[in-house]
């Protein structure tokens, strides 16, 4: 038998269990401790009766029914006190029945009746009452059908039994009904009728539960295979993080072996270059350049500087190899130029071989660099990056030719070139520092138009010096060319110098330049040399003779206190910008910085005008056929010879104040503006004729065989100007 108060059906003992499986489960799942027992909160077997709420949970609510319970009951016990009373009344009513006589007043008969439906109308509000009165118990019905179901089907059977003899026996006792079995059939069979509800109840209630079981098994099913699954996911984690970290490791091994193995072949490399035999040392260099490639192309070294970085250190060393020295080097023309064994002391096919072999394996340098540089604007993933060293070449002594490479950046500043220094046909990217160089011998810069070359940035010759001749034929500067600055930085050409045909983008400064033979920056017979932006030979020297015809000048052109101790020719030179040639310092600078030889400026043309103030030439002066379109200013000059402006034009104001013509001067159908002032005052060996007829503007005396306006002419007899036509306006 159960003990009292404890579950005493199946159901109840499978809530035991559910309950016991649910703890042992959190117990072996402390993880989940907080997710499970929110699950399994009020799945408990262990439930109690609350008989403070036996309504409702809702206190509220619980209020409301406990006051519709009361009212309720008290019904009931009115409608019993009333079904009572007419019970007794109609007992009365039926004795009296029995006592009459056999002609029973229908009085009596209709009050029967009339109690009897009284009775029934009470008994259903009754029942409905009693309905209504137990549903307010609902909970607590459910409560202790769920914790005594026995107990509530022993007492629904009990009472059924007792109310199906009671009522029966009730309503006989009053005399309502006669026999009692078929209405105590009835009570019974409504009492099974209860029970089989309450079975259905009860089956309902087992369902739930087993219901609620497996929802709970299915969530702690679901529960645990989440758990499996995050296990799983946790040592597919741990797999792939130990794959990486191994395949990691593996790739630093092999990346480390890598650079092992390349700065191993690096340092066999360098020991190559020390070695004796030609052909060990050229495939040191190969193998270096190389590496180089290797080191911009290796992608596993993210950082692009590091690789650059790496890849500079090699190039370091090939430019160590260039600026190294050689034996035979300052002995190059005499072992290449010297034709038998006995116009030289030592073995002339030996140095002759070993000066070749040098020459060959310096030029591959300089060639294999000059590839990489030359694809530049090529797809290369690797040649994109050689612009970005440092190619020092500084003190080095070249000895052999560099014609038709490309060069970044290049510096050879205090380098020493001995025999012809020959860059025809190359290309200078960035920078070009030639500073401090000495060209021992011809230095071909530039030639023909097809062999000419090109600075694409800065080329600077400031210290320079040329000891052989210089050619800088057709050569394009397409930034600022520095060939001389101050004092300290003075360039020297001490042999010819030929700049024809070549252009200069960007701004061109000879200052402080001296030219000891014939400077040639272009000739009337050839293409023309251009100045497109400001270009400066103020200081220079020009010791022998200079020719800058057929030159074009289209910004400023600066000649202040430069020195022409030769001929100086300006043949066909189209001065577009101010043309500067003014001393501005007295006579004793005027004499130190002349015009010594011949100056010819024929046919040249001065759109912005040009001043020569203060400026002396010691010989001839030739101005024939020039136009002036700005101010011609001569004021406080000399020309010593003669001095020749025949067919001059003069479109702006002209200044010979105070100037010497010397021997001759000849003005011959030079041509005078009429709305611009002429000043000849104080002019010395010069004939003025006087002002022409028919000019409105005050103008002074000019030059007899000139003429105002520009379609004159001159009366000998009369020595008066015959004017042909209007002035020019």
């Amino acid at each position: 038998m159960p003990s009292k108060g404890k579950p005493e059906t199946h159901n109840d003992s499978a809530h035991a269990s559910i309950n016991t499986e649910a703890s042992t489960k959190q117990s072996d799942s402390p993880a989940s401790d907080g997710t499970k027992a929110a699950s399994n909160k009020g799945k408990s077997t262990q439930k109690t009766i609350d008989f403070s709420k036996p309504f409702a949970d809702n206190p509220e609510r619980n209020k409301k029914i406990s006051i519709a319970a009361r009212i309720i009951f008290i019904s009931i016990v009115y409608i019993l006190c009333t079904e009572i009373h007419a019970s007794i009344i109609h007992l009365e009513e039926v004795q009296k029945l029995i006592k009459a006589p056999e002609n029973t007043p229908n009085e009596i008969l209709e009050t029967i009746n009339d109690i009897r439906n009284t009775f029934s109308l009470l008994g259903l509000f009754l029942i409905i009452l009693i309905i209504a009165f137990a549903s307010c118990f609902a909970k607590m019905i459910m409560d202790f059908l769920d914790k005594y179901p026995q107990r509530v089907f022993v007492a629904i059977v009990s009472l059924g039994g007792i109310l199906a003899f009671s009522i029966p026996q009730y309503l006989y006792s009053f005399k309502f009904i006669g026999e009692t079995k078929d209405i105590t059939t009835s009570l019974l069979t409504v009492t099974g009728g209860i029970l089989a509800v309450f079975t259905l109840l009860k089956t309902h209630q087992k369902n739930e539960i087993d219901e609620e079981k497996f929802e709970h098994e299915k969530i702690i099913h679901n529960e645990h295979k989440k758990d499996r699954e995050e296990e799983v996911r946790a040592q597919k984690r741990q797999f792939n993080k130990t794959i990486k970290q191994e395949s990691y490791k593996f790739y630093k091994e092999r990346i480390r072996q890598i650079h092992a193995e390349r700065r191993s072949r690096y340092t066999k490399a360098i020991e190559q270059l020390a070695d004796e035999k030609a052909v060990t040392r050229l495939g040191g260099i190969y193998t270096l350049v190389g590496l180089v490639d290797e080191w911009l192309a290796d992608e596993d070294v993210k950082d692009l500087k590091t690789r650059i970085k790496e890849g500079q250190i090699i190039i370091n060393n090939l430019c160590s190899y260039i600026r190294s020295p050689f034996i035979f080097a300052e002995n190059r023309e005499i072992i290449e130029k010297a034709a038998t064994l006995q116009v030289y002391s030592g073995n002339l096919n030996e140095d002759k071989a070993k000066l070749r072999e040098e020459q060959e394996i310096r030029q591959t340098i300089f060639r294999e660099i000059s590839v990489r540089l030359a694809n530049l604007t090529d797809d290369s993933s690797t040649d994109k990056f050689w612009s970005k060293f440092n190619y020092n070449f500084s003190k080095s002594n070249i000895f052999y030719n560099l014609n038709e490479l490309t060069f970044c950046n290049p510096n050879f500043s205090n380098t020493e070139f001995n025999g012809p220094a020959n860059f025809t046909g190359s290309r200078f990217l960035g920078k070009a520092i030639f500073k401090n160089t000495i060209f021992n011998s011809e230095a071909y810069m530039s030639d023909s138009k097809s062999a000419k070359t090109i600075f694409e940035g800065d080329a600077d010759f400031t210290g320079s010096i040329f000891k052989g001749n210089a050619t800088f034929k057709n050569a394009t500067f397409n930034s600022s060319a520095y060939f001389s600055d101050i004092d300290l930085a003075k360039t020297t050409f001490k042999s010819e110098v030929d700049f024809t045909g070549a252009t200069f983008i960007g701004d061109a400064t000879f200052r402080n330049t001296t030219f000891t033979l014939a400077a040639t920056l272009s000739s009337e017979y050839s293409s023309r040399t251009n100045f497109k932006a400001g270009s400066d030979f103020s200081l220079s020297t020009f010791s022998h003779n200079a020719n800058f015809s057929n030159v074009n000048f289209y910004q400023y052109s600066n000649f202040e206190l430069t020195s022409f101790r030769g001929s100086a020719k300006f043949v066909k030179t189209n001065f577009y910008g101010p043309a500067q040639f003014s001393i501005w310092g007295g006579p004793q600078y005027s004499q130190e910085y002349s015009f010594s030889g011949d100056a010819n400026f024929t046919d040249a043309y001065f759109k912005e005008g040009a001043s020569f103030t203060e400026r002396y030439f010691e010989k001839n002066a030739v101005f024939r056929n020039a136009i002036f379109e700005g101010p011609a200013h001569f004021a406080e000059g000399k020309i010593t010879n003669s001095g020749i402006f025949t067919n001059t034009t003069f479109k702006d104001s002209s200044r010979f104040i105070l100037y010497n013509f010397g021997i001759y001067a000849d003005f011959k159908d030079a041509k005078f503006s009429t709305n611009k002032t002429h000043e000849f005052d104080r002019a010395q060996n010069i004939n003025l004729g006087s002002v022409p007829i028919g000019i409105a503007w005050p103008q002074n005396p000019i030059p007899a065989g000139s003429c105002y306006g520009f379609s004159c002419s001159w009366a000998s007899k009369t020595k008066r100007f015959i004017v042909t036509s209007g002035p020019a306006k």
